[in-house]
């Protein structure tokens, strides 16, 4: 059986009566990338504030990358819900 946890959480488990769609895939590490700068405005703890962050990966981008950003625990936990993703420039 396959259970997948999201916040505490069981999400997905798969049919114990079948052994369809059991299996996992490991891939390999992903490739490292440099943070070239962080910044967030306003400052003010509990304001809602606008995070951007300056990437350079090791390798190009493509349709199949992901990219996960975490934050400390100690950051709201609703962090991230309207989240909106750009990119200003591609090397």
């Amino acid at each position: 059986m396959i259970k997948i946890y999201y916040d505490g959480v069981a999400t997905q488990i798969t049919d114990q009566s079948s052994e369809s769609n059991r299996f996992i895939k490991f891939t390999g590490k992903p490739n490292l990338i440099s943070i070239i700068d962080f910044d967030f405005q306003p400052r003010n703890e509990g304001e809602e504030a606008k995070y951007i962050f300056s990437i350079l990966p090791t390798t190009p981008f493509t349709p199949n990358h992901n990219l996960k950003i975490v934050f400390p625990d100690v950051y709201d936990k609703y962090l991230g819900r309207n989240l909106i993703c750009n990119t200003l420039g591609v090397i």
